[in-house]
């Protein structure tokens, strides 16, 4: 092992108290400090000088301290999980590493390794795009050789240590959305160009006024206005009279016009109307099945409503549209699914009598 070393800047110096190792130590790779000799290696690091051409490298050993070694333990139990080995064994090996070693810093409780998969998810999210704090990683940055910290987790600034203890703020605040009810989002501000006609307020297909999603995706979004510009989808077509329509369509909606090559029109919009009744699209989509053309709210003057395609009639009245497409010569296949579990195609239909309009 080189005795060269390379000193910190004066800035460096004044937030990262060090000092330089015999050729016989090694530092912990986690906290920095020095080890006594005979100390096991867990880790070597290829250490480049900077600032030199051609930089030099250095094979720099760490090994870890007493009180960093269970910490250790832990993040190697940690990456067995099926759910950081999705990030392939490098991947999870240095997320399970970045969860260990924040909480070693901040000396709090980590996530068991057998923990909730949601629980674990939380700590994931929260910690993806952090860094991992860690002694051999900042001299591999810097260039430092044969050095350790005089005291615990030196090397970490006041603002390091700030954004580490923002990970463990990401993991509470998800907890704690997670059990707050779920939030009903309008569709966002609609401004229209000056040959535009903007139709505010609700879905310019089925008129439904807000699109309810959980206090989580709000809070991952950035609060309620960014949550609602991921979630309503904005629209501009031709309305009637040669108007040009610009609003917002719902997920489901949106879902319609997307499985119809993106087309808007009406074969999208019953589409939706269909889905919406919890009958399978695909025949309306590919024109084995005809609705007579469904009005879409843009055209309506009435207000948006809580109740998707309210514009059109009453339950009652949508009862009616299901009972002739069932008369049309679709039947059901499986029961109990609907567009709102989550699957936008619905339950699964056969048709018994093609090309019949409805």
């Amino acid at each position: 092992m080189s005795t060269d070393h390379y000193a910190l800047s004066d800035t460096e110096a004044g937030a990262v108290r060090f000092a330089r190792l015999p050729d016989d130590r090694m530092a912990c790779c986690w906290c920095g400090v020095g080890l006594d000799p005979g100390a096991e290696e867990v880790l070597a690091a290829m250490v480049h000088r900077p600032g030199l051409a051609p930089a030099p490298s250095w094979r720099e050993p760490f090994g870890l301290c007493d009180d960093c070694t269970p910490w250790w333990g832990y993040s190697r139990a940690l990456a067995s999980r099926d759910d950081l080995r999705a990030a392939g064994p490098a991947g999870a090996e240095r997320l399970a590493e970045r969860i260990a070693a924040v909480c070693c810093l901040l000396d709090v409780d980590p996530p068991s390794a057998g923990a909730d998969p949601l629980e674990m998810s939380d700590w994931l999210a929260a910690v993806r795009d952090t860094g991992t704090p860690s002694w051999s990683a900042a001299c591999t940055s810097r260039g430092v050789t044969q050095s350790c910290c005089t005291e615990r987790w030196g090397f970490i600034t006041d603002e390091d240590r700030a954004r580490y203890r923002g990970v463990l703020a990401d993991v509470l605040a998800e907890r704690i959305a997670r059990s707050a009810p779920a939030v009903p989002l309008e569709p966002p501000e609609i401004r229209a160009s000056g040959h535009e006609l903007a139709k505010p307020g609700g879905c310019l297909i089925c008129g439904v006024d807000t699109v309810t999603v959980t206090a989580s995706e709000v809070r991952r979004a950035g609060g309620r206005a960014p949550a609602a510009r991921q979630v309503w989808a904005r629209l501009a077509v031709d309305g009637p009279h040669g108007q040009r329509l610009t609003g917002h369509v719902c997920p489901a909606c949106e879902a319609a016009i997307a499985a119809n090559n993106h087309a808007v029109g009406a074969t999208a919009i019953d589409a939706a109307l269909a889905a919406h009744l919890g009958l399978n699209p695909d025949p309306v989509l590919a024109g084995d099945i005809r609705l007579r053309a469904m009005p879409w709210w843009a055209t309506h003057d009435e207000p948006a409503s809580t109740t998707r395609w309210a514009h059109i009639g009453d339950a009652g009245q949508l009862d009616g549209i299901r009972d002739r497409l069932a008369r049309a010569g679709l039947r059901r296949l499986d029961d109990g699914q609907h567009e709102d579990d989550g699957d936008h195609r619905g339950p699964r239909y056969i048709r018994t009598d093609p090309e019949e309009e409805i």
